[in-house]
């Protein structure tokens, strides 16, 4: 099967385009051929470039900057456009779209009119980054009235949540809706020995346990939580340490990592990294003995479902993570990981204690995880059934 792959994102860099790319792996590893195609490439020069066996094709190179020029992005989409017919001319069986805007409506009429089955995929819950602009209003506004339109004319739709699937039927209840979860290649996220003992090394860490959170430090996803559940777990006298690894998220409150490490007191046991490439994370991940996801309860926390939580769970390693949204459909409490009531440090910290204490406790609940993972997550597992709902949809 022929697939396009739209998306109006960071190929590169972003969580969504790094969810893309996977599921772009998984279907290529399952006999198809994949074109992901963008409107700028912000990394480069290239117009187009094998990324892991990926074909991803740019119809411009930019700077981030350039996103607020409306002359630039005009002049993108008219490139983009451009490079989508002749994809289209060249014949495709099956063109998706990712996280699509208004912008994307006229796209996904130009794959109807070749034929082709049309699937729409919802990562998240739309929100207005803060604080807005004039432009951020419009496209947020030009994007709730695009979740109106679109899922009433593509063939399918995708989501990465019951709730989303949810208010997806609710538009268009005649449409095909399916769950598209988190994906992770569980053959790349897997513990890395090597890696292990170098980050072990430069964090300072001999026999004491090590927590581990990456991640963006939007303030829902709960990393003042964490380190408060620190704060406790040192007047507990539990010896440990914690790396905190990632970065403010541009455009939405986040929580000032540096700040909250001094005032609880935490510098001598919290190591900041900043934000990692992907050979870095898997090694930091390596080097911890527990992952934590210590989300908050918010409305975007029950509408999306944790990529991390996904990658955790692939590194075999025992993971904490809060009890929200689908986590549970996919994680179990005491199986393959320990869960905590979300926003509360005191679960939090009791939960880091037991492990802290009990090593075959870590043990088992790592290779239940990755068990786990393998079976939910793994990106060629992902991909086959989203082939299988596209197989549907052709009936």
């Amino acid at each position: 099967m022929r697939i396009l792959i739209v998306a109006f994102a960071d190929i590169v860099a972003s969580a969504l385009g790094k969810r893309i790319h996977e599921l772009s792996k998984g279907l290529v590893r399952n006999g198809c051929d994949v074109s992901v195609v963008a409107p700028m490439n912000f990394h480069g020069h290239e117009h187009e470039e094998s990324i892991e066996g990926v074909r991803v094709l740019w119809a411009t190179s930019a700077i981030p900057s350039d996103v607020h020029s409306n002359l630039k992005r005009i002049r993108a989409r008219v490139k983009f456009y451009r490079l989508l017919i002749r994809l289209l001319n060249s014949g495709v069986d099956a063109v998706v779209f990712s996280n699509p805007s208004s912008e994307m409506v006229p796209a996904i009429y130009l794959a109807r009119l070749k034929k082709a089955i049309t699937i729409a995929t919802y990562d998240d819950a739309r929100r207005l980054n803060m604080p807005a602009t004039f432009t951020d209003y419009v496209t947020f506004s030009a994007g709730s009235v695009a979740d109106r339109i679109i899922p009433r004319i593509v063939s399918g739709n995708a989501a990465t949540s019951t709730m989303l699937r949810k208010r997806i039927l609710e538009i268009a209840p005649e449409k095909r809706a399916f769950i598209f979860p988190p994906v992770v290649d569980t053959e790349q996220f897997q513990e890395c020995s090597a890696g292990r003992a170098a980050y072990r090394r430069e964090f300072g860490v001999k026999e004491e346990m090590l927590v581990g959170y990456l991640g963006t430090f939007w303030i829902v996803e709960g990393v003042k939580v964490l380190l408060s559940a620190a704060k406790e777990l040192r007047n507990k006298q539990l010896g440990f340490k914690m790396v905190v690894c990632g970065e403010a998220h541009e455009g939405l409150p986040c929580d000032c990592v540096s700040e909250l490490v001094d005032e609880f007191g935490l510098r001598d046991i919290v190591r900041q990294t900043g934000w990692l490439e992907k050979k870095d994370v898997i090694n930091v991940m390596s080097a911890c003995d527990v992952l934590v996801v210590p989300k908050l309860l918010n409305e975007a926390n029950k509408a999306g479902m944790p990529a991390k939580l996904a990658e955790y769970m692939s590194m075999g390693k025992a993971v904490v993570v809060s009890r929200i949204g689908d986590i549970p459909l996919y994680a179990k409490d005491g199986q393959d990981c320990l869960m905590c009531e979300p926003g509360n440090a005191s679960n939090i910290a009791s939960a880091l204690y037991r492990l802290g204490y009990d090593e075959p406790l870590r043990r088992s609940l790592g290779a239940a995880a990755r068990i786990s993972a393998q079976k939910h997550f793994d990106s060629r597992g992902v991909a086959l059934s989203f082939l299988t709902e596209m197989t549907y949809l052709t009936r």
